[in-house]
């Protein structure tokens, strides 16, 4: 098909009458979850009010604009409740899933596959909400290949440049691109594309408000911690854990300090309780909503920051009869306790009124703060009358158990099989601290191999549970000793041994082979996609 105006012609026949296309957007939950604040004068918002407005296309439109159209429509198909769907799938005569995605392939193939007709700010946009789409059905890899193809694009554009002179519409969805690129890096373990802080080199104090610098700091936050990691995640140490350098402890205090300074950045009740049950029109849920995503993201960074070191200290085996325990390794492991309850409150708000799949990222980060806080508490059993952790387990429990509930609500609503074995998962593992809580010993190391004691005893009491890390790699937990000489030597304090031998630690640079072999994957064509 070519792509002049026969290609216009044929993506407005795929589009529903406006009546459709009206009852769509408004049944829609979509627009009460936003990214992320708006960030500049001119912010790609999405509301149901402008979509209304962009429905009427003109035939003379570009492409890009059509199949921006049909992606916001199988996105609010997507995102539409129960009821909402039995409604739609009336009208439409078949299944909200079947027209969504019926939509979106049209959209990616004929469209979004061909470079010349998306190098646009309006292009680079449709790309961004292709990546949502993917994030929403919880391929998040797919998501980050999107992102990154979309980030390359812009680059080529010349819109970093844009973005740093002429800010603007430019500067809008720049920022959006290094947002969504850090955070999804982050979630998958993955390292980001865009290397280029732009933020540190331009003064955005004076058209942004205290809450769009706080994301500003979170960007940069995002990028520290993963360059950190990455660093940490390369290094050929014992253990095949990613064991630290003086350097990298040193950059985990400054990134923890510029954190805790962000938090001044907004008055002391902007970071209580959003009010998100109790708002009733749609700006109030929009900037509520909003608001808990921000609070969220700040805790989550701050579980980032410090896990590595709490997941090393469980693997060395520190406890208080053995090797003195460091003062930096207690202080990441309860602040990432601290980090992570207070993610998992702010979930439980945001899951209380929010229910669509929209929100499978947010699903993501709390199952890391639950893991991570169960973490914190299996640790501290092992400190004896010295837990002071015990002092909060009741309600960390009980929050995580709630959290449980959630995912094995949400797996049958949204048809979210992940969310079905990550509270199992969860389950697991708050009888593994159950035990510990009653003095039974448990052993953990980060490896791929598989507990060769097999998985439950006579009496169902489980063994060995596996959790992939990201940044880390798989984590087992289990009650059976690791046979492994090498493992003798993560019993000497991390920190200890990054300061007394710091020459030994070095800090290659580049891309490992199985990151290099999955960035040289071409980005299939519509027919092989879907």
């Amino acid at each position: 098909m070519s792509r002049g105006p026969s290609l216009t012609s044929f993506l407005e026949s795929l589009l529903p009458n406006p009546t459709i296309a009206v009852m769509i957007l408004r049944n829609s939950k979509l627009f009460k979850s936003p990214l992320q604040i708006n960030q500049k004068p001119h912010p790609v918002h999405t509301d149901p009010e402008g979509l209304n407005g962009d429905l009427a296309l003109p035939p003379s439109a570009h492409p890009v604009l059509f199949a921006r159209q049909l992606i916001q429509l199988a996105l609010c198909l997507r995102h539409s409740d129960s009821e909402a769907s039995k409604q739609l799938q009336v009208h439409l005569n078949e299944s909200v899933t079947s027209a969504a995605s019926r939509y979106f392939d049209a959209a990616c193939g004929y469209v979004l596959s061909h470079d010349e007709l998306i190098c646009s700010l309006e292009g680079l946009q449709t790309l961004m909400l292709q990546g949502r789409y993917y994030i929403t059905i919880g391929d998040h890899r797919k998501a980050w290949v999107i992102h990154r193809r979309a980030s390359s694009i812009a680059s080529t554009m010349g819109i970093p440049l844009l973005a740093q002179t002429m800010g603007g519409h430019a500067d809008s969805v720049w920022f959006q691109l290094v947002y969504s690129d850090r955070f999804l890096s982050l979630m998958l373990g993955l390292p980001f594309a865009i290397t280029e802080d732009y933020l540190e080199r331009t003064d955005c104090k004076n058209n942004s408000t205290p809450a769009q610098r706080l994301e500003q700091v979170h960007v940069l936050a995002a990028g520290r911690i993963i360059a950190r990691n990455m660093r940490m995640q390369r290094r050929d140490m014992p253990c095949e854990m990613p064991w630290t350098s003086h350097d990298e402890l040193t950059e985990t205090r400054d990134i923890d300090q510029e954190l805790k300074k962000a938090t001044r950045l907004l008055p002391s009740n902007w970071w209580l309780g959003s009010g998100l049950n109790h708002a009733t029109q749609e700006g109030e849920v929009l900037e509520s909503t909003g608001r808990l995503l921000v609070q969220m993201h700040q805790h989550y960074l701050l579980v980032l920051l410090h896990q590595p070191y709490l997941i090393q200290r469980l693997c060395s085996g520190i406890h208080v009869d053995g090797l003195q325990i460091s003062s930096e390794s207690t202080y990441s492991t309860l602040a990432a306790a601290s980090a992570s309850r207070e993610m998992i409150s702010h979930y439980l708000q945001f899951r209380g009124y929010h229910r669509s799949p929209s929100s499978r990222a947010t699903d993501d980060k709390c199952f890391l703060a639950c893991i991570t806080l169960l973490f914190a508490h299996l640790d501290g059993h092992r400190q004896s009358i010295m837990n002071v952790l015990e002092h909060q387990r009741c309600h960390d429990i009980g929050i995580i158990e709630r959290v449980i509930c959630f995912m094995k609500d949400l797996s049958v609503l949204n048809e979210n099989p992940l969310a079905a074995t990550r509270s199992q998962t969860l389950s697991e593992l708050l009888k593994a601290e159950a035990s510990a809580a009653d003095g039974l010993p448990y052993y953990f190391w980060i490896g791929d191999e598989i507990n060769a004691s097999g998985a439950r005893d006579a009496e169902n009491t489980l063994y060995d549970i596996q959790i992939l890390v990201p940044y880390c790699g798989n984590l087992h937990i289990s009650r059976h000793a690791r046979h492994n000489p090498r493992a003798e030597v993560a019993r000497y304090d991390f920190f200890a041994l990054s300061n007394i031998a710091p020459d030994l630690i070095n800090s290659p640079v580049g891309l490992t082979a199985a990151e290099e072999n999955f960035l040289t994957i071409d980005e299939p064509s519509f027919e092989e996609t879907y």
